[in-house]
């Protein structure tokens, strides 16, 4: 049976793709909504998540929902639906990506890892350190967390492979998108030892929380790569 949230989120990206809700303007406010579709704060909520998630809105606290523009839409830059992984990109651009695994183990979360996965005191985590190497070459260094809850049974050697593949063919969880957030940084010790690069080479950070379809936070991972080796497409959303 399809959850409501989901219904809800198909009748209003429908709206949004036939200009009943045009580009540029926003969502009717909540209460409207809510009313409409005869539904919950939460279930609304949940919802709106899903467009957010596939690239057709953008929520701010305090401004409401705004529809994007239709150019950011089904593009490579758009955050995207049922979200594959890096493993799957490379595969489908034909180059060879290999995981080596650093570090593989289950601890308590910290107060960090509680307030990015949105987790109750201590609970456990799998903690996994990847080199990522593209075409033979050391190309992401990530340090990821993941709820040991919520996908139970994943193994050091699905890590070499893809987890959000372990994710989707045998839990059959759909990652919808991310919160991201990008910074420059110095280079630390692991850095130097498995990207090939000095204390002087910049290091590019990205922070990522990933969601599944009904909003809940599922991976927590910062990516770090020499600067030469990897870019980022952004857009800009203005209230």
């Amino acid at each position: 049976m399809t959850a409501k949230y989901e219904i809800i989120a198909d009748k209003i990206r429908k709206r949004i793709i036939d200009e009943t809700y045009k580009s540029d303007e926003y969502l009717p406010n909540q209460e409207t909504l809510m009313n409409e579709f005869k539904v919950s704060r939460t279930t609304l909520n949940k919802a709106i998540t899903v467009l957010n998630m596939e690239g057709l809105v953008y929520s701010k606290r305090g401004a409401g929902t705004k529809i994007m523009n239709r150019n950011f839409w089904f593009t490579n830059e758009n955050t995207n639906k049922h979200y594959k992984g890096l493993a799957a990109q490379m595969k489908k651009a034909n180059r060879n990506l290999v995981n080596e695994i650093i570090e593989f183990n289950v601890e308590l979360s910290d107060a960090i890892i509680q307030d990015k996965l949105k987790l109750k005191d201590k609970s456990p985590v799998y903690k996994i350190v990847r080199l990522r190497v593209l075409d033979s070459e050391p190309y992401i260094l990530e340090h990821t967390y993941i709820p040991v809850h919520l996908v139970p049974g994943l193994t050091e050697e699905q890590c070499k492979k893809s987890i959000f593949e372990y994710m989707r063919n045998v839990l059959n969880i759909q990652v919808s998108g991310s919160f991201k957030y990008f910074r420059a940084d110095i280079p630390d010790n692991y850095d130097i030892k498995y990207l090939n690069c000095s204390k002087n080479h910049p290091i590019f950070e990205l922070e990522e929380t990933n969601f599944t379809l009904d909003g809940e936070p599922i991976e927590y991972t910062r990516s770090r790569n020499r600067y030469d080796t990897r870019g980022y497409s952004l857009r800009e959303v203005k209230f």
